[in-house]
């Protein structure tokens, strides 16, 4: 389970991770296999090009014109879609090195006020951003200097994400979820319509759910997750729920 915090309400939302059970046939399941390998170098090589823009410029931002020239077998909507993906797991990775840069400037023997501009760029998440004004002044080269030596040793400590395992993220623009068709005789729960590498040929995955998920709390998310066993390449497929 994961929680966020919502900035609309300040209140909690738990999102569930459900594995279902699938019923796709081997030529399917060869077909969503072959998604892996672009997938997980497109997310690498987007991940190391967003890294490049942070260092620079201080942020992780999306580059359209970036992903429209990466090469690959995927469409251009997958990599809108893996995009995404890194820019979230990238935030998060930054995001849980605050308490860490604010407890290597609390334990150090720095004055008292370039401690306070320090937890001031650490708040914004500014520790590569070029310039930055504290207190309507700029801050000196020097301790914008400071700011990046001590985030290099965080990285240094902490391995960056890493893609080389990545699991298939799939939002509505790649990965459709219909509801069972009722006026059929014999319907499974859902079926997801997965793009392929093969433009205009998607497949369609049958999947059949649990009583753990039909009676939990929450609406379906319009997300699939499509995990690979590193060992045996077995495939699952996992919807999710969230409700406050």
């Amino acid at each position: 389970m994961v929680y966020h915090k919502t900035k609309a309400y300040s209140s909690l939302i738990m999102v569930r991770t459900f594995k279902l059970i699938h019923h796709a046939n081997p030529a399917k399941l060869e077909q969503v296999h072959a998604l892996f390998k672009p997938y997980r170098k497109a997310s690498q090589q987007i991940a190391n090009h967003q890294w490049l823009l942070f260092f620079k410029y201080g942020f992780f931002e999306g580059d359209e014109p970036f992903i429209q020239e990466l090469y690959s077998p995927l469409s251009y909507r997958y990599k809108q879609t893996i995009q995404r993906d890194v820019l979230s797991k990238l935030a998060s990775f930054t995001s849980k090195k605050e308490n860490d840069f604010r407890t290597i400037v609390t334990r150090s023997t720095l004055a008292d006020d370039i401690k306070h501009i320090l937890y001031t760029i650490n708040k914004y998440k500014a520790w590569f951003s070029p310039t930055f004004t504290f207190k309507k002044e700029p801050v000196s080269p020097e301790i914008l200097r400071l700011a990046r030596c001590i985030f290099r040793q965080l990285l240094k400590k902490n391995r960056k994400p890493s893609f080389r395992h990545a699991n298939l993220n799939l939002n509505s623009n790649v990965a459709k979820i219909h509801e069972k068709d009722n006026t059929k005789a014999k319907s499974f729960d859902y079926w997801v319509n997965v793009s392929t590498l093969t433009y205009g040929h998607p497949v369609l995955i049958p999947i059949e759910t649990h009583i753990f998920y039909d009676k939990s709390r929450g609406d379906r998310k319009n997300f699939i997750q499509i995990n690979e066993d590193r060992e045996t390449k077995e495939l699952t497929f996992c919807f999710m729920k969230e409700h406050e």
